[in-house]
């Protein structure tokens, strides 16, 4: 009985106010329903009905529905969604982001696949949350051949470093990594790398010096051979300006007020991936003047033959540049990729300690007749351009 006298009195409150207020006496005339945050004695807020999609769509809505709204929970689905009588379809309004798992990328082998030596593994770990890495996991693969067949795990290679062993020779290596996030969706995908091999039983690591000519009465071995197809002049002394050798040891070579053609090799490039050319360079004062260098007019150019100096391909051409002068404790650089085109990159060399003192050109074709030619060019007495330590690795 008193149920339904409650029930009677908000009833007849209904019909008597416009308003309708929870947990506040003094609802707004504007509103029809207001909801108060607080009931005196703590704050809440409002949950929408909270349903699955088979409970929504159980709703018997039509089109004087319009703008029913309920909270989808489905899978990793969390929606605030409001019925569209007129097209008769539920609509999102809002959906709460989906925390996504971590991503392992860019995942390879690093290191020399030599009995004994360590390869690890490098990956880019990336989380579209910003969810910091934890605690990856790695496993390590053994296969018959680079394609992965008859891939194996390795038992107890575990972290993301692998030492090889005697197991291992003859066989191909790869990296599985796991990505683990600190927090959110904690455990990605597992990627794996490439296989890399086969390992042998025995090698060097990192580049092989193929040959160098550092123009010593004795030359370094291997020693790079070099043809004078026109001749410049080695060199021993001191400069003007810097005061200092024109030389790393003892002697090197250069130009003055002429011009040097020189090829170096041939070289037996083909055991290897590719090659990488090395060369050091300086410019000089000399003749008692303290003025001069190398300017516009004065240029060394490289040029790439892969049959054994028939044919060049023209790869850099290196000029001065308002009288540049510089020692090899000069700390300037100048790296460009083979490309073949026969069409040089051409750079002016800084002025001061900034000058370009190494010089390399890499991912050489693998030929077993590669040669390296040198032009050196200086049209001023008072000017000399030298270069030392000509070098060639296989990588």
């Amino acid at each position: 009985m008193k149920i339904f006298f409650t029930s009677l009195l908000l009833v007849l409150f209904g019909s008597i106010s416009a308003q309708v207020g929870i947990n506040t006496t003094d609802p707004s005339d504007a509103a029809v329903l207001e909801v108060s945050s607080s009931n005196g004695s703590g704050f809440g807020g409002f949950l929408p009905p909270r349903v699955s999609q088979t409970e929504r769509d159980a709703i018997p809505v039509n089109a004087s529905d319009d703008g029913m709204m309920v909270f989808l929970i489905e899978g990793t689905t969390r929606c605030l969604q409001i019925y569209d009588g007129v097209e008769g379809e539920w609509e999102n309004a809002y959906c709460m982001p989906v925390n996504a798992a971590p991503v392992a990328s860019a995942v390879s082998v690093t290191g020399c696949e030599i009995l004994g030596e360590i390869l690890t593994a490098s990956y880019t770990y990336t989380d579209a949350e910003g969810d910091a890495e934890g605690a990856t996991t790695f496993r390590w693969f053994r296969a018959v051949d680079a394609s992965g067949t008859g891939a194996t795990v390795i038992a107890g290679a575990t972290t993301n470093t692998y030492t090889l062993t005697a197991l291992d020779v003859g066989f191909y290596i790869a990296v599985e990594v796991t990505p683990v996030a600190l927090t959110g969706t904690i455990t990605g995908a597992p990627t794996i790398s490439s296989y890399v091999g086969p390992v042998a039983g025995t090698g060097t690591c990192g580049p092989v010096l193929l040959g160098i000519q550092d123009f010593e009465v004795t030359p370094a071995t291997p020693t790079l051979p070099y043809v004078e197809n026109n001749p410049g002049t080695l060199q021993t002394g001191n400069g003007t300006n810097p005061n200092t050798p024109t030389y790393i040891d003892a002697r090197s070579y250069g130009v003055n007020n002429d011009n040097a053609d020189l090829d170096f090799g041939p070289v037996d490039a083909s055991g290897y991936t590719d090659a990488t050319l090395n060369f050091r360079m300086a410019s000089y004062s000399v003749g008692g003047s303290s003025g001069n260098g190398a300017d516009l007019g004065d240029y060394i150019d490289v040029y790439i033959s892969t049959d054994g100096g028939f044919t060049f391909s023209y790869e850099l051409e290196i000029t001065g540049n308002s009288n540049a002068r510089y020692d090899f404790s000069a700390t300037g650089t100048q790296t460009i990729v083979y490309d073949g085109d026969n069409t040089a990159t051409s750079v002016a060399t800084p002025t001061g300690s900034a000058g370009y003192s190494y010089i390399s050109i890499t991912g050489l074709p693998n030929s077993a007749n590669l040669v390296v030619g040198i032009v050196m060019v200086n049209n001023n007495a008072n000017e000399l351009w030298v270069i030392d330590n000509v070098e060639v690795y296989g990588n």
